[in-house]
């Protein structure tokens, strides 16, 4: 199901917009079988990395020479992903007297395994953005992405960047 709004208007001289979306999913996967499935994590039928519930939001409000953006993105926990990231590439070769399992040198990405809640976790991350226009044509911008500095991965080993500050000066080229 997918639900999303956009709209436009006034409050007194100040212009605003808004863009919003909110989406859910069952994301299972049809026909699973947990004897025979051997990717994912085991006992787990949702498709691998897929979260149940995405939002965005963006607001903007303008006012003469000057404007200013507010953005934020949720994502709800990812709870299915390859099931070597939470095991060791040599498992097929433990046996009672070495447990590659407990190895953490023998996964692909190290410490994912211990740490597998805190990449899984549900995320939101807000941006925020003002600017303005020095000339008809030139625009001087302060935008600040991830303002609340939110450790997150998009997939395993994928870190995502902390809280950027960036300044932006727009000069078109004739």
């Amino acid at each position: 199901a997918e639900l999303s709004v956009n709209g436009s208007g006034s409050v007194g001289p100040v212009k605003l917009s808004l863009l919003a979306g909110y989406t859910r999913l069952n994301p299972v996967q049809p026909g699973y079988d947990p004897t025979t499935d051997t990717l994912g994590l085991q006992g787990v039928a949702t498709l691998k990395y897929r979260s149940r519930e995405i939002g965005k939001g963006d607001i903007q409000a303008d006012y003469k020479r000057f404007s200013a953006g507010y953005s934020l993105r949720y994502q709800s926990k990812i709870e299915n992903i390859d099931r070597r990231f939470v095991q060791s590439l040599l498992h097929e070769y433990s046996n009672p007297f070495v447990n590659f399992d407990n190895m953490p040198s023998t996964f692909v990405l190290p410490g994912l395994k211990e740490n597998f809640d805190a990449f899984s976790k549900a995320v939101l991350v807000q941006d925020l953005r003002v600017s303005c226009w020095l000339t008809n044509t030139v625009r001087l911008s302060f935008i600040v992405n991830n303002l609340a500095n939110v450790e997150y991965q998009s997939r395993p080993g994928d870190m995502r960047p902390p809280t950027q500050y960036l300044g932006q000066l727009l000069i078109p080229l004739q």
